[in-house]
Parts: C-alpha cells; sequence; structure tokens
C-alpha cells in the first residue's frame, strides 16, 4: 500500500514541509510540499532522507573500538547504551582529574547543518551539568558574583534573571 503522509523534514532547523512517499511501512520519496510555508523547495538532505532512515550501516547502537586507534582495519563491538554512558562519564572524569575542569569542553554545530537540531539544548544542558560537577559551584545563580559574562546562543541568562 502506498501513501502520501504530509510532515515536514528535520534534517535541520528550516523544517521544509514535505509530502512523504510511504510504502508498506517504508519512507520511499520525500518531496517538498507546496502548500507549507517553508515547502516550496527542498534540499538534497531532506531528498536523502529515506536514504538515511533505511542505510543498512546506519549506527543503531554504541560502538567500542576493540582495535588500537593506528591499526589500518579497525574493529568494533557493540555495547549497551548503560556501558557506553558510563564508560564516556568515567573518560570525562579522568580528564577533569588530569587536566582540570577547564580540560573539557562541549560544542554544538549550527542547527542548519546538522539533524541534532532538536537536540541542541540536551547538549548544552549535559555541558553544563558536567561543568557544575568539575566546578562544583552552581553557575546559574551565580550570576551576581561574577566579575564576566561569556554568552552563547543559550538562553538561559534571560530565563534565570
Amino acid at each position: 500500500m502506498i501513501e502520501e503522509k504530509v510532515g515536514f523534514c528535520t534534517l535541520c532547523k528550516s523544517r521544509c514541509g514535505t509530502i512523504n512517499v510511504v510504502e508498506n511501512g517504508w519512507l520511499k520519496k520525500v518531496v517538498p510540499n507546496p502548500d507549507h510555508p517553508t515547502g516550496k523547495a527542498m534540499c538534497l538532505k531532506g531528498r536523502s532522507a529515506p536514504e538515511v532512515v533505511h542505510n543498512s550501516r546506519r549506527l543503531t547502537a554504541p560502538l567500542r573500538r576493540t582495535t588500537p586507534k593506528s591499526d589500518p582495519d579497525p574493529r568494533w563491538m557493540e555495547i549497551s547504551w548503560d556501558e557506553a554512558l558510563d564508560e564516556i562519564a568515567d573518560r570525562l572524569k579522568g580528564h577533569v582529574a588530569r587536566g582540570g575542569p577547564e580540560s573539557v569542553a562541549f560544542a554544538v554545530t549550527s542547527g542548519s547543518s546538522s539533524p541534532l537540531s532538536d537536540s541542541t539544548y540536551w547538549i548544552l544542558r549535559f555541558g553544563e551539568l558536567i561543568e557544575r560537577a568539575a566546578f562544583d559551584w552552581d553557575f546559574v545563580r551565580d550570576w551576581t558574583n561574577a566579575p564576566y559574562l561569556v554568552r552563547s546562543d543559550n538562553d538561559r541568562l534571560a530565563r534565570s534573571l
């Protein structure tokens, strides 16, 4: 059965209006929806959504490298999300213990160049949690005592004042 489902593309912040052709539960084609305010055209990223979603090489679980980085034939093994998150947390703690809290930084790409646009605030919040734990202070409530203020695209300052 072939269906046309109206929606929008989530591969960047533009949220272009789409008509999604679905056949037997599989996304087959994505085309612009001219009736949507942002659906007059669509970039190649949006049009390639079926290839992204159904790619046999798409990662769906964390992987751990089992060979050294210098090995010309890297090998990987699937691990659980809990294992992956614990390993990442341990490594971050180790970096902070060896190099101080300044040795860890977080950054997010432009929302227009990445499907992470829906996750940006979660990544920023994760970075804030790490900073709070590393510096052992609540910097959100300490604005009045700060000699300098560095502001990014995060609107937390406006919400906290």
